[in-house]
């Protein structure tokens, strides 16, 4: 039992800091192995084997029944998540999760393809205004950013653009919120002159806030608020909430040196020494 005991306390800080990725699926299985130097297989958060010493390569985790795992001609190969884990779809130099209906897929001299759980193409990322696509992240919220002419916009499931590449950063979507830097500021040094932008999952702007207000945060929202940090004159973070405007709900306090797992109105914090859970207010 003992080999089982690093995977719960992994599996406790899965459940918690995945807490506010609210569309995306949390592992149903992740890869283990019995021995040292053994075989990959997959374990559940109760402890149940789904398979054991049958992978030289370590898989990816298991999201919506499908995981990948190189072949021994090193790509990546799709399986269903079961006891006879079978097979599905071709051989790919680059593979994503199923983090939601589709996953991101590279064939040897192809364009980026999104595929189905039978491996089947849903569709094919070729390029915006004449600009080739050159990466895509996973889906989130329904959406996944991806980069075209060095610059950062999202499509939906379907492959239709939501947010054209116009962001020199774009986060994937969390809560229903992107958080963006417009390449308007492209060059820009001064942070005071330079504003984060907030948007829904249609590409409707929310709101923006002067990126000198923070000096550190986390990249996605949660419970509609954003974690972030401020400078204090002794030159050390300190952390607190703001909403969507940029306003404060918990100004950044000395108790506060960093944030972690916000759920249901608490989060994890740490004052430097020590760890403890505090609410919104």
């Amino acid at each position: 039992m003992r080999k089982y005991l690093l995977l719960s306390f992994v599996f406790a800080l899965i459940s918690l800091l995945s807490s506010c990725q609210k569309e995306e699926s949390v592992a149903e299985y992740i890869p283990f192995r019995s021995e040292k130097d053994g075989k990959w297989g997959f374990i559940n958060l109760d402890g149940d084997v789904l398979l054991e010493d049958e992978f030289k390569s370590e898989p990816t985790i298991v999201s919506n029944d499908r995981f990948f795992v190189k072949n021994k001609a090193g790509y990546w190969e799709m399986y269903t998540a079961d006891k006879n884990a079978r097979q599905v779809g071709k051989e790919y130099v680059q593979a994503g999760a199923f983090i939601e209906d589709v996953a991101p897929v590279v064939e040897k001299g192809k364009a980026i393809d999104f595929i189905d759980k039978n491996g089947k193409v849903r569709f094919t990322l070729g390029n915006v205004d004449g600009v080739a696509i050159t990466s895509c992240r996973n889906f989130t919220d329904g959406l996944a950013v991806f980069k075209c002419g060095g610059y950062y916009g999202a499509i939906d499931a379907s492959g239709n653009v939501v947010i054209k590449p116009d962001y020199l950063v774009l986060e994937s979507a969390k809560d229903g919120k992107f958080i963006g830097v417009h390449n308007k500021y492209k060059g820009v040094k001064d942070r005071s002159k330079v504003k984060i932008t907030v948007l829904d999952t249609s590409g409707k702007v929310l709101s923006e806030f002067p990126l000198a207000k923070i000096s550190d945060g986390v990249d996605y929202f949660c419970d509609d608020v954003l974690a972030v940090a401020k400078e204090g004159i002794d030159g050390n973070n300190y952390w607190g909430l703001i909403n969507e405007k940029g306003e404060w709900i918990l100004h950044a306090s000395h108790k506060i040196r960093s944030i972690k797992g916000m759920r249901n109105g608490k989060f994890i914090f740490s004052d430097g020494e020590q760890c403890g859970l505090m609410d919104f207010n």
